[in-house]
């Protein structure tokens, strides 16, 4: 581009003193008199007459036109009269074009203009550069929001990844750009939905096997106590029969509660019931029989209301289990005011069994009733919740409900409804 800049300038300057040379010889041969006032003209640095003999004439010192003249070596073509010096170095350094022009039969008009190509030249390469600036910079900035563009999907699957390896949760990518992002992306997505989910199974096998250990800890807990006043009964008991039949409740309490670990370690998801037919009354007699040391201890008095006999087909381990729960959180209760009282009543009502467990101790509030059955949800300083959750649990899986409500001795009734009749077999929860 610099070079072609040049070549036009050259060509410019080659036109413009070659035009100037002809007019002005044509006008001299017409007007001697005009050289003064052509001198002016623009574009043009000097015009110099020169004389067949040598004789200068013109604007320039003599000294100074000779040196011009010589260095100039412009003569006139013989037929055409003229003649062009296109460029040239000038006496002073300067670079010059000349074109001359014949005048008369005797003088030759020499013009010369400075050659101010290399200005031109020069803003030339200074549009050129700013141009080529301007373009790299155009270009420049295309790439950079290319790269943009192309680059902030990687950088939010990057950030999402970075999120995923911090252990949080529900984090997503939005798919965009190029296809190969945007798979990208979504395997993103599919990675991190995939450990929310392994994550959730984890926690709820976390969430039932802590339940399951605080299950079995509160069953192992709730009859040490009961035994240990048993096992001090015997030691104390002066008959020998009446020390034996304490021995054997303890014997007997040890292998239920052995069975109710047992079963519950065994199936650590839903509870499992196993049906037979069972004397419910014996149920409610060996419940109390457990129940009532830790009564004596507390100075509450326990009663029993039931038939003789009431035989029902259900899981006599678990049923047993919930109404001692049931029994010692009555007494626990009624054990504030002492001396307190509590009653078990069981009776058939229709086609259901129903169990009342009532106590003068102060009452369940209102808005806890449901409450208290959920696991953890404990009123008693130092209790663990799982009691009426067991018990809950129990009579869900028999196919009954559990609720609290006012009791006539003044505390709380819990009134558990189990099905009368039911067939043999196994059912769960």
């Amino acid at each position: 581009m610099v070079q072609e800049a040049a070549l036009r300038e050259r060509a410019a300057l080659t036109e413009r003193v070659s035009l100037v040379a002809e007019l002005a010889s044509q006008q001299l041969a017409a007007d001697p008199e005009a050289m003064a006032r052509m001198g002016e003209l623009p574009g043009v640095d000097e015009l110099i007459l020169v004389g067949a003999d040598g004789s200068l004439s013109g604007t320039l010192p003599a000294e100074e036109a000779r040196a011009l003249v010589a260095v100039a070596r412009c003569t006139p073509d013989p037929e055409t009269g003229r003649g062009l010096q296109p460029l040239f170095r000038g006496p002073k350094g300067a670079d010059l074009g000349a074109a001359c022009a014949r005048v008369g039969e005797d003088r030759t008009l020499l013009v010369v203009a400075g050659a101010d190509y290399q200005d031109e030249v020069w803003r030339d390469r200074q549009r050129t550069l700013t141009l080529l600036l301007g373009l790299g910079s155009l270009v420049g900035l295309v790439v950079m929001l290319g790269m943009r563009y192309l680059l902030s999907p990687i950088q939010m699957v990057s950030v999402a990844a970075s999120r995923i390896a911090a252990g949080e949760r529900d984090v997503r990518v939005e798919p965009k750009g190029p296809e190969e992002i945007s798979d990208l992306a979504r395997a993103v997505n599919a990675l991190a939905s995939a450990m929310d989910g392994r994550e959730d199974e984890i926690r709820s096998r976390m969430q039932a096997v802590n339940e399951l250990s605080s299950i079995v800890a509160h069953e192992v807990r709730n009859p040490l106590h009961s035994l240990a006043l048993l096992c001090e009964l015997a030691r104390t008991e002066p008959d020998d029969e009446k020390r034996s039949q304490l021995i054997g409740k303890i014997e007997a309490e040890i292998h239920a509660l052995e069975g109710v670990v047992q079963r519950f370690l065994r199936n650590s998801g839903p509870l499992r019931i196993s049906r037979q037919k069972v004397d419910v009354i014996e149920v409610l007699k060996r419940a109390a029989a457990v129940a009532e040391p830790k009564a004596r201890a507390k100075r509450v008095r326990l009663m029993l209301q039931a038939p003789g006999r009431l035989e029902c087909n259900l899981d006599g381990s678990l049923v047993r289990r919930s109404i001692e729960n049931l029994l010692l959180n009555a007494i626990e209760f009624a054990a504030l005011d002492a001396p307190g009282h509590v009653t078990a009543n069981v009776l058939a009502r229709g086609k259901q069994l129903v169990i009342m467990v009532d106590d003068d101790g102060p009452g369940v509030p209102l808005e806890s009733r449901e409450r208290i059955f959920q696991p953890y949800q404990s009123s008693k300083s130092g209790g663990t919740g799982l009691g009426l959750a067991l018990v809950h649990k129990v009579v869900t899986a028999h196919g009954g409900t559990i609720r609290c409500e006012d009791s006539p001795l003044g505390g709380a009734r819990f009134l558990a409804t189990l099905p009368l009749e039911r067939g043999d077999g196994s059912e769960q929860a």
